[in-house]
């Protein structure tokens, strides 16, 4: 007799025997007793406990949380993740690049190497198990390798000019450099040594001796260091006086609108006891424009606006006239091509048996309604700014049908409203006694008939009174 856990499973002939459809990784408790074929039985055995063996792992890992990764150099991304969790154990890391597997770790990090400078991957990983199971991937993130490194100068700034604004001021200006991946500034020399560096391909060198020359070049450089060769050299002397006398203050400033983004100015020339060099020009403070001439079209603006100018004049040594008499200027409006809204609500009522009063709702525009047109079968016989309208000398008895249509300034006519009708009433017939066979009305007969019958009555009640 073989027991398990304290309960006969079977009885065998034999001194061994096979437990089967038993639970993996699940321990039991067996024993024995002998029987003879009278059915005597000994005692049982001493008790053993077996446990059987584990069954087949299917259960994957947890999937890797928090995956990061940052460039390390121009050819290098590093990536971390936190572990993965499993009913029997984490064996190894499945790390995907562009959705292909690259290498597989046994620890939370990689360094994946050999890629390209400065371009964008994007990464996830899975956990897998002794037995081949495989976690989902994580979610994916995208890592950037760092850009290679900038060696390359800019090119040497070209179109060097200098110009004397005054006796204590040389103006330069040229033509921006380029790089292959971005100028950040310029170097101004002046006789062979550094004076300033500015972003912008001008500057003005002040505090200079009067009637004095300078020699100028200028060099770009870029974010990384690197400087172009220096430009050709330009020479410029400084003016022998100083000149602090400022041109006279123009007058005669004009405007006009030439177009819905365009206004016109002009204005009278101003004086200097040396030379009046250009006019600025301010719109609502701010200045817009500097031109040599004494006129300016100021363009870019916006329809049916109002703006405010002025102008001052300048001279060669920087000095810089009062503004003028400020005007104020509108450009012109938009054409206005958008029709009014559809007159709405439109209803129609007998006002008498001549007349049919109809109403409407007010119809909306972009600028305003100025009329309305009233439509009877179609054909307008009226003009209204009001939204109701009489309809006089109809006749008796009839259906009228009525449409309105809304107008703006610029004549723009909306669609016809829903049509509304109204009958007028029927005149009432008036009895009589009928028409002689003259043709002639019996109603003058009739009346005197009727007088003299009620005259005649009330003398009979006088008469029964007086009796």
């Amino acid at each position: 007799q073989v027991w398990r856990n304290g309960t006969l499973v079977d009885t065998v002939a034999t001194n061994g025997f096979s437990d089967t459809g038993l639970t993996a990784n699940t321990s039991y408790n067996y024993s024995v007793a002998a029987q003879d074929a009278a059915g005597n039985v000994s005692p049982t055995s001493s008790t053993i406990t077996v446990t059987t063996q584990g069954g087949t792992d299917t259960e994957a890992p947890s999937v890797p949380a928090n995956l990061q990764g940052n460039g390390a150099s121009p050819s290098q991304i590093d990536l971390t993740w936190s572990a993965s969790s499993d009913n029997v154990g984490v064996t190894g890391y499945e790390i995907s690049r562009d959705g292909t597997v690259i290498a597989t770790v046994g620890v939370t990090s990689f360094s994946d190497t050999g890629l390209t400078a400065n371009t964008s991957y994007s990464y996830t990983v899975a956990a897998r198990d002794a037995a081949g199971n495989v976690s989902a991937g994580s979610s994916s993130i995208l890592v950037s390798t760092l850009a290679a490194a900038d060696t390359e100068a800019p090119t040497v700034p070209t179109g060097l000019q200098a110009n004397a604004i005054s006796s204590t001021r040389i103006d330069l200006s040229w033509t921006e450099s380029s790089d292959n991946v971005g100028v950040s500034g310029y170097d101004v020399t002046r006789d062979g040594s550094v004076v300033a560096t500015v972003t912008q391909a001008s500057y003005s060198d002040t505090g200079l001796s009067p009637a004095t020359q300078y020699e100028y070049a200028v060099i770009a450089r870029d974010a990384a260091g690197n400087v172009s060769a220096s430009s050709a050299t330009v020479t410029e002397s400084t003016a022998t006086g100083i000149d602090s006398e400022a041109p006279s203050i123009p007058v005669g400033l004009q405007g006009s609108a030439a177009s819905t983004t365009r206004i016109d100015l002009q204005w009278s020339p101003s004086t200097d006891n040396v030379a009046v060099t250009s006019y600025e020009i301010k719109r609502d403070g701010v200045l817009v424009a500097s031109t040599p001439n004494t006129n300016f079209s100021d363009t870019g603006l916006s329809a049916n606006t109002s703006y405010n100018y002025a102008v001052a004049a300048r001279d060669a040594a920087g000095n810089v006239s009062a503004d003028s008499t400020a005007i104020t200027v509108s450009t012109l409006a938009a054409p206005d091509t958008q029709a009014p809204s559809i007159p709405a609500n439109v209803s129609a009522r007998a006002a008498s048996s001549s007349s049919i009063t109809v109403s409407w709702d007010a119809s909306t525009d972009n600028v305003g309604v100025v009329e309305y047109r009233v439509l009877r079968s179609g054909v307008q016989i009226a003009a209204t700014s009001g939204t109701t309208y009489t309809d006089n000398g109809l006749s008796a008895g009839t259906t009228y049908s009525y449409t309105i249509v809304a107008v703006d300034l610029a004549n723009n006519v909306s669609a016809e409203s829903v049509a509304a009708s109204a009958t007028t009433p029927a005149l009432a017939q008036s009895p009589g006694l009928g028409s002689s066979s003259g043709g002639g009305s019996t109603g003058p007969v009739l009346l005197l008939f009727l007088l003299f019958v009620r005259g005649l009555r009330a003398k009979r009640r006088l008469s029964c009174r007086m009796a």
